[in-house]
């Protein structure tokens, strides 16, 4: 995935050096050059994209349900800012169970990887997981979800969490 970041800053960075350099007299032809070569970069920024999505699909084994539970409207608040930008469901106590109430939506830079959590407690703490666990738990009650059987194994599991 870091491979794929730095490809998107590369592809960025191309971008605005070229903008940079035709600025000159030649400023309008630039551009026709500009576009074809901004047409190519969002190709390979689409791909880049998918294989992301691909990624985060095969290393995510919650089940399609639970993923529409958290993101069926398409963007779902992150649990640890409460800002629309969650793009990935995190496994509150690792990959233990993949009960929608073992499930957190977060911002996969911002709130997940360590470059991004900078200055916050880890997502293993347990003052993290209990607070993840309880807006979970929240949140599944108000949507009016139906624990399943493994879903209260899960609860009864862990109820000290909560």
């Amino acid at each position: 995935m870091l491979i794929e970041i730095e490809k998107i800053q590369q592809l960025i960075s191309n971008v605005r050096r070229f903008d940079e350099k035709e600025k000159g007299a030649d400023y309008f032809a630039g551009w026709d050059n500009a576009i074809d070569t901004i047409m190519l970069d969002l190709k390979e920024l689409r791909e880049v994209r998918n294989n992301l999505k691909k990624l985060k699909i095969m290393k995510n084994n919650f089940s399609k349900e639970t993923i529409e539970l958290f993101f069926s409207g398409g963007w779902s608040p992150s649990w640890e800012t409460g800002i629309n930008n969650a793009d990935c469901l995190h496994h509150i106590l690792g990959r233990v169970s993949n009960s929608p109430y073992n499930a957190a939506p977060l911002n996969n830079f911002l709130d997940h990887m360590p470059e991004g959590r900078k200055g916050l407690l880890p997502l293993s703490s347990q003052i993290v997981q209990k607070q993840y666990l309880k807006k979970t738990k929240k949140y599944l009650d108000v949507l009016g979800y139906k624990p399943t059987k493994k879903d209260l194994e899960f609860l009864e599991k862990y109820k000290q969490l909560y």
